[in-house]
């Protein structure tokens, strides 16, 4: 199999003979013993960096991961939507696309008719996943990766669904586990999941381990996270759970959440024994306030703060997500929270095409040595830091377009190279090269979000936003 990666990543490949076909359903339950361990298993493509902050590929490549939140493409896509959408969303420069097998409540049908189980999660429909079979072979003709629920939890259990529960989920993980091993699937746990349901989620988790693996002795080949409730991180209740391998927050679609992901990803940073962390789902565009269809709708500015947020908090990878698009929202649909724009329309709203303009800024300087804020600044309401730990560069954004206040004696040189980075457009401008020592106060060109950027100069980093070879990652 073909690992999927960005266009001039270099990420490990691995021949195509490696991938298990799977032409019949299986019927498993937890008693069912698993493949047998001669069999192949894909190394594991992502793994946390060395020092627990970042995600790198098997040869220690840093890599950030660039997601798009596509929670209900399975369940209400055709094939040609899922072509279109993809093609949209590669276009725009994103490598992965947040998707969930069965996001309403196990029950409703997708659009061939076919739901996910007959009952219950025992017994999984093998009809309903040849839809996300064809999701996962177009997302890897476009070079991108599917980051997949395997249910969303709060939905398919009681009270407010049926069909996952702790008797059957091991069984059903490890049925799907089987089914797509081979495949570079980053698994979701959780969705939303107020209530955690830990036993239930840890029981999936094991399933999918040894689906794929077929061993519980190790974890090579599947890479994890949990998707968890509102203003919450997964290291809350699963940090110190062996199946996680980085971290995911929820900042959330309120105007108290939008500096959460700052503060989240910033928490998960500064733990002891860190592993990487990332905003999954920050104040997506065109989504009201609230969730509530009568206050404002999100602003292309407060979503990008939302994503700048996260980033400069020691974020290891982007999400973004267009309330229209989640939902695969069209005219013969009933719309969750007032969507005002029909999804293949939504696909091109403004922030969708400036997102790959923060993952560039990211990829322009070293990542593993980045952290969040360090003291290079003054602190202020809507000011974020990030910094080299080495001292070879900062970065200062600006939320609102407010001066910047920065202290350039941080920087490892004696001499600063001084950056405007648009993320609207992605475009840089030199400002000047100065002495490094003591602070430095600048306006940003208009009254717009912006980024500071402070090189030293010896470093002869070109504009932000240009790619850099990334240093590699050693065990």
């Amino acid at each position: 199999m073909r690992l999927l990666t960005d266009t001039g990543s270099a990420v490990a490949t691995f021949s195509r003979f490696t991938r298990v076909l799977f032409v019949a359903a299986l019927l498993v339950c937890a008693g069912c013993a698993p493949r047998s361990e001669t069999e192949p298993v894909t190394p594991q493509w992502l793994r946390p960096s060395t020092n627990g902050h970042y995600l790198v590929s098997a040869a220690g490549n840093p890599y950030i991961v660039q997601a798009d939140s596509a929670w209900w493409l399975a369940e209400r896509s055709t094939r040609e939507d899922v072509v279109r959408y993809l093609d949209a969303r590669r276009a725009q420069g994103f490598n992965t696309v947040m998707v969930a097998a069965t996001l309403d409540h196990g029950k409703a049908r997708n659009a061939f008719g076919e739901t996910i189980w007959d009952g219950d999660a025992s017994r999984p429909n093998p009809r309903f996943f040849e839809q996300i079979d064809f999701i996962l072979k177009q997302a890897e003709l476009r070079d991108m990766h599917v980051a997949m629920a395997p249910a969303w939890v709060k939905h398919v259990t009681p009270p407010r669904g049926e069909g996952l529960s702790v008797h059957n989920a091991y069984g059903f993980g490890l049925w799907i586990g089987e089914r797509y091993r081979g495949h570079p699937i980053i698994w979701l746990m959780g969705g939303d999941d107020v209530e955690w349901h830990q036993a239930i989620v840890n029981e999936v988790a094991r399933g999918i381990t040894v689906g794929v693996t077929g061993s519980e002795a190790g974890h090579d080949g599947v890479v994890m996270t949990y998707h968890p409730a509102w203003a919450k991180s997964s290291a809350e209740r699963f940090h110190d759970s062996q199946w996680l391998d980085f971290h995911m927050a929820q900042s959330g679609h309120c105007g108290r959440t939008l500096a959460a992901g700052h503060e989240l990803t910033e928490a998960d940073f500064e733990r002891r024994w860190p592993k990487p962390a990332m905003d999954g789902e920050p104040f997506y565009e065109g989504h009201p306030l609230c969730m509530d269809p009568s206050r404002p709708y999100s602003t292309p500015q407060q979503v990008r703060n939302g994503l700048y947020n996260a980033a400069f908090g020691g974020g290891a990878g982007i999400a973004y997500g267009h309330h229209s698009v989640w939902q695969m929202y069209q005219p013969d649909r009933k719309g969750v929270n007032g969507p005002i724009r029909y999804w293949y329309d939504a696909l091109h709203d403004e922030v969708a095409g400036q997102v790959i303009h923060l993952r560039r800024l990211l990829e322009s300087r070293p990542i593993l040595t980045r952290v969040p804020d360090g003291g290079v600044g003054t602190a202020a309401a809507g000011i974020r830091f990030t910094r080299a730990e080495d001292g070879t560069y900062l970065m200062a954004y600006s939320t609102d377009g407010a001066p910047l206040t920065v202290d350039l004696a941080g920087l490892s040189g004696s001499n600063a190279t001084l950056w405007w980075y648009d993320p609207r457009t992605g475009a840089a401008s030199e400002i000047e090269t100065t002495r490094a020592g003591g602070e430095v106060t600048l306006a940003p060109p208009s009254p717009q979000d912006w980024v500071l950027v402070a090189d030293d100069a010896s470093q002869g980093f070109p504009p932000p936003g240009t790619r850099i070879d990334q240093p590699l990652d050693h065990r």
